[in-house]
């Protein structure tokens, strides 16, 4: 992953607003994002002083820089050296400071907008602030007055307002749990900051973590909690707000869940209620509870209803596991009365029984697969017969349609069968015949008689069908005479169909198995042979050209049109008119009029610039998901060994250096290699993990940078505890030459440009 820091400080710095919405709670909201990403911006900015700025941003308050003590007459060598140390340290940090203070004054004041602009005019403290050019001191201000508290005490009407803006805050349709839960928290910093101890009025939750404190240290309460609370020997003042903490954390808690969208955790709040009132206390204690709580929900919807309830109990569900499987069939539909009562009766069942039932059920739904809806059967291309073949079974759940029987289907292009039991003189079929349907795509390669009928046998098929087409294409006539169809043979035999009056197969006209095989071999001349011949209708544009009008040398050159558009990259036919016209085609018989006849016949576009210029599907939106770093591993990792090394991508030469644990890879492009230039981007890079909260200890590196300590020295008594080491024998080669190859692997095919003067960073 690449990113350029300066675009990445450019963006963030664009983002950044101080706002004012006229005193409610979501001001104090929006300036709590904006603090930490000025402290970002700040920490991240490269002036001196960038991490203490940082650090006081977020706190609101100027750093306390203490003078070291004064040593005794008597302090020895080591103890002068490391008071001198501290002076250092001491005076550098004055000195960052009064850098960087006036650099957030002027960076914070051009954060803030209008509105809040216009609220600092004329403020006592902004004339004071501005002749100091203090930036802590404007932004604990700003801060002030987004917390609407700027002046020594609110007034009543305010006081009641900002109780209304708490208790009505309720979380929307669409915002998200982290989003609701740092709002609530937001407000209860502002009702803090004013004074209003939200919770604080309730004395029955502060009896009651008393009580509990009292059990818990064997302290008796004879009086009455109400007058034991007066009486100082037995709660001391720190018990009682201890108490009184937890009573307002325990209270707070409980208000984030009852705001709680009710949509979506009305199950959440009705399952704390029922459990409290059996005697069972649920509810969270601390706010951090209550939002865990709530990530943590799954929502449940409403209870069910009484006459849910009912329902379930009355339907009745086979107990046979072969049938529970075919009831499954019939009611798949999960969460529905029917579904919930089979399971119940499926729990009830010993192991042997339940994998009846599962044998049965995937039974079923193999036969569903086969044997659903319809057939599709199509040409595959080559020598494959083309057509297609219906077979309507409408909800029928059986693997097959019964094999002693031969359905006449109008809508099937060649006779078939499912089963290899009846037919005879089984044999390769010359065209194979491929069917589509919504189970799958099948191929027949063999043939069967079924007496003197010839069928394709599919054996992923669900009945033997035979096609009324091809009966009449053999030279027989099928009738239809009061509903009943009659199937007349050359020969003169009459076999009349039969249908089944119920069920799923009603009016489906048949033929039995044992008829079609009485019939003598003369009785018609079977289409269907092993002959490899078959019948393929493709569309042409013969039609187009039989009805266009145009000559025999019109059509001619208009294929020569349409055979020079695509050589020349398939332009559009504007664009080729155009071409053709001037003098970029030369020796050349196609005019303007020939296209306008080729479009007639071909159509407008090809079908090279059909997919040419066929634009792509809008991909998914990718979502940011920001991961934030556990303290434990700044503190692990606190002290840095880098590896560096000298990286050159098409001879253009970059500083590259590579943390060990971390495994941070940071690549620099330096236009000459001095002790000078080289100096300088170390410590941009020491200055890059000090505002991370790292110290560089260690740099390992070859000979070449041991002109580069020299530079260090100064920066390095005035900072960081630094040690450059020159490992002539390779060390910073085996660790950084590695990294280096991966980031020339991926630069191999980039263009760079070799007076790139930004930062570059590898992660």
């Amino acid at each position: 992953m690449v990113i350029a820091t300066s675009a990445a400080a450019t963006s963030l710095a664009a983002n950044v607003r101080l706002t004012y919405g006229g005193g409610n709670i979501g001001d104090a909201a929006a300036f709590q994002r904006a603090q930490e990403e000025l402290a970002t911006l700040v920490g991240t900015s490269g002036e001196d002083g960038a991490a203490m700025g940082a650090a006081a941003i977020r706190s609101c308050k100027a750093p306390t820089l203490t003078e070291p003590a004064d040593l005794p007459d008597n302090a020895t060598t080591s103890q002068k050296k490391r008071n001198d140390h501290e002076w250092g340290q001491h005076f550098a940090a004055k000195d960052n400071w009064g850098s960087i203070n006036p650099y957030m004054y002027n960076l914070i004041s051009s954060k803030c907008d209008d509105r809040l602009k216009e609220r600092l005019q004329g403020h006592k403290d902004l004339s004071d602030i501005t002749d100091k050019q203090d930036g802590i001191r404007l932004l604990a201000l700003i801060r002030s007055i987004c917390h609407c508290r700027e002046d020594d005490d609110m007034s009543t009407l305010q006081r009641a307002n900002l109780d209304i803006q708490i208790y009505t805050a309720v979380q929307r349709a669409n915002e998200k749990n982290t989003e609701y839960c740092d709002r609530f928290r937001h407000s209860m910093e502002v009702a803090d900051s004013n004074g209003a101890k939200i919770g604080s009025h309730q004395q029955p939750l502060l009896y009651k973590h008393l009580e509990i404190w009292a059990r818990e240290n064997n302290v008796s309460i004879t009086s009455g909690i109400e007058e034991a609370v007066k009486d100082a020997t037995t709660f001391t003042p720190a018990v009682v707000a201890a108490a009184q903490d937890k009573a307002r954390a325990e209270y707070r808690a409980a208000l984030l869940i009852a705001l709680a969208d009710n949509t979506r955790f009305f199950g959440l709040k009705d399952d704390l209620r029922k459990k409290y009132i059996l005697g069972e206390d649920k509810y969270p204690q601390t706010l951090a509870d209550a939002a865990r709580l709530l990530d943590k929900y799954e929502h449940k919807g409403k209870p069910k209803s009484k006459a849910d309830e009912d329902d379930e109990a009355t339907i009745e569900v086979p107990t046979d596991p072969v049938k529970l499987a075919e009831y499954e069939a019939k009611y798949p539909r999960k969460h529905t009365a029917e579904n919930k009562a089979l399971w119940k009766q499926f729990n009830t069942y010993d192991k042997p029984t339940r994998k009846k039932f599962h044998h049965a059920r995937d039974a079923l739904r193999e036969a569903r697969k086969q044997g659903e809806a319809h057939s599709n059967i199509g040409g595959a291309g080559g020598d494959a017969i083309e057509g297609i073949g219906f077979a309507e079974v409408g909800d029928l759940r059986a693997a097959s349609m019964p094999d002693d029987r031969a359905y006449v289907d109008s809508c099937a292009s060649h006779h078939s069968t499912h089963t290899k039991r009846h037919v005879d003189n089984v044999r390769t079929a010359g065209a194979p015949l491929v069917s589509h349907c919504n189970a799958g795509t099948t191929t027949a390669t063999k043939l069967g008689d079924l007496g003197p009928v010839s069928l394709y046998i599919q054996e992923g098929g669900i009945a033997t069908l035979l096609s009324e087409p091809q009966l009449e294409q053999e030279g027989c006539r099928v009738e239809k005479t009061d509903g009943v169809r009659t199937l007349t043979f050359p020969s003169g035999i009459q076999l009349t169909c039969k249908a089944d009056t119920t069920g799923v197969r009603a009016n489906m006209p048949y033929v039995t198995v044992q008829e079609l095989k009485a019939l003598p071999a003369d009785a018609f001349t079977p289409t269907t042979t092993d002959v490899n011949e078959g019948l393929s209708h493709i569309q042409t544009v013969q039609g187009n050209i039989s009805q266009s009008g145009l000559t025999p040398r019109q059509v001619k050159k208009a294929y020569l049109a349409a055979d020079l558009q695509a050589k020349t990259g398939h332009h559009t036919d504007d664009t080729f008119k155009r071409m053709v016209s001037s003098d970029g085609f030369r020796n050349s018989q196609i005019t303007a009029q020939d296209i306008s006849h080729k479009q007639r016949l071909f159509g407008p576009r090809s079908r090279a610039a059909i997919r040419g210029r066929s634009t792509r599907v809008n991909p998914d939106r990718v979502e940011q998901e920001n991961i934030s770093i556990p303290r434990d591993f700044y503190e692990l990792h606190k002290f840095v060994t880098l590896c560096g090394d000298i990286m050159f991508v098409n001879g253009v030469a970059f500083l590259c250096t590579f943390s060990r644990d971390i495994r941070f890879f940071t690549a620099e492009h330096v236009p000459t290699r001095t002790a000078k230039q080289l100096g300088s981007s170390l410590k941009k890079i020491i200055r890059l993990y000090a505002n991370g909260g790292f110290i560089v200890r260690l740099i390992l590196m070859d000979g070449e940078f041991e002109k580069v300590e020299g530079e260090l020295q100064h920066f390095h008594g005035k900072r960081f505890d630094l040690s450059l080491v020159a490992a002539f024998e390779g060390l910073a080669t085996a660790c950084a030459g590695t990294q280096c190859q991966s980031i020339q692997l991926l630069a191999v095919t980039k263009v760079l440009d070799a007076r790139l003067n930004g930062w570059v960073m590898v992660a």
